[in-house]
């Protein structure tokens, strides 16, 4: 299927790191968790991630306007459906994990405030009509997003400066190795980035390898940096903090800002907006394969319905950290972004397939009204 929009490496590569850094924005460390394991395990972690995206630059280059649902139509209908349906079920946990993690914020940072699913519903909605715009209005203001992130951790790291111990970070666990590579099976878990770029490449104009290395290289760079900066600063304290992220904004100040809570909410709300806008565009996209015939804004609120659903219900009852799963989400991971790719590319080529006929024919229609049209 041929997009009707196109977006750049960069913008990419902003769209992706806004939703990541969400992640690490609404990191909560376990009580035994050291940063400096952390960023170790990170190099293994983001080196798997760089292996397993191997598959859908491969098949991209293939298909170089389908995404990997799509293909699974070029080989047969039930493929395409089930592909559909595992896609847009795995985006829409995304977007309740999202607007939970959303929710536990609002509840520890204002402990007092009672309209939290209030809150929660207008941030949906006004994702919803984002997502309504396409990836292109969605990746460009990725980008703003992402230069207001800088702004901050910029401001932050100012107003902190002379606070700065680099004694808080030390590596005195019993076992290293291990530690290490159980904190890369859990980092590998936070990637949901990683679908999400499998389904985004078609939309991209060129340099597919070079912008997904490019975002991996990137997002390791700025996840390290930022734990090593609120390690560095708040000391054991990062490790009993529920959002120590948020606690560094707080405990900042500079001569003319008192706190960056409020540039924290600002640019936090902002990047869990577009993120959630992406997850419920996509989402509704792969519904929409199942019936062409309609709108694809009807299965972004289908979508956003049953996320909604499905986030009051767990507010209500049940405990939001039950969603917290890495091995789960880790072989989510590797089924969606790397075994699927990899079959997919053994799907015959568009040009001896049923569709890439029936696109060759179409293609053939066209000309022949042009010429007609011309004469």
């Amino acid at each position: 299927m041929k997009k009707t929009t196109a977006i750049s490496g960069v913008q990419l590569i902003c769209l992706l790191l806004v939703g990541r850094l969400f992640i690490t924005m609404t990191y909560s460390p376990a009580g035994n968790e050291n940063t400096l394991i952390t960023i170790l395990g990170g190099l293994f972690s983001n080196a798997l991630q760089a292996l397993l995206l191997i598959f859908p630059l491969l098949l991209i280059r293939k298909f170089p306007d389908k995404n990997v649902v799509e293909v699974g139509y070029d080989a047969a209908a039930p493929v395409g459906a089930v592909l559909s349906v595992l896609y847009a079920v795995f985006l829409l946990w995304v977007s309740i994990k999202l607007m939970c993690d959303f929710s536990e914020f609002i509840t520890v940072a204002f402990p007092i405030f009672s309209a939290k699913k209030l809150i929660v519903l207008f941030m949906a909605l006004t994702a919803l009509y984002i997502s309504t715009l396409g990836a292109e209005p969605i990746a460009r203001s990725s980008a703003v997003a992402a230069a207001l992130f800088i702004v901050m951790l910029i401001l932050v790291l100012l107003g902190t400066s002379g606070e700065l111990d680099i004694h808080n970070l030390n590596i005195s666990v019993e076992d290293p190795m291990g530690d290490i590579l159980s904190s890369a099976a859990d980092t590998f878990g936070r990637n949901a980035e990683l679908v999400t770029a499998c389904l985004l490449l078609p939309y991209l104009r060129s340099g597919y390898g070079k912008t997904v290395y490019s975002y991996i290289a990137i997002k390791y760079a700025a996840v390290a940096a930022i734990a090593v900066l609120f390690t560095a600063i708040l000391g054991n304290f990062t490790y009993s903090s529920p959002l120590p992220f948020f606690h560094l904004s707080s405990y900042s100040d500079s001569a003319v800002i008192a706190r960056f809570d409020a540039l924290f909410l600002i640019t936090w709300t902002l990047f869990a907006v577009i993120k959630l806008g992406i997850c419920i565009f996509l989402a509704g996209r792969c519904l929409s394969y199942i019936s062409p015939k309609a709108r694809p804004a009807y299965a972004n609120c289908v979508i956003t319905a049953l996320a909604l659903i499905c986030v009051f219900f767990i507010i209500r009852y049940s405990d939001i950290r039950s969603l917290e799963n890495s091995k789960l989400c880790a072989a989510a991971l590797i089924l969606l972004a790397a075994v699927i790719p990899a079959l997919a590319l053994l799907v015959p080529n568009g040009k001896n397939s049923k569709s890439g006929k029936k696109d060759k024919k179409e293609k053939t229609l066209q000309k022949e009204a042009d010429e007609n049209e011309n004469s």
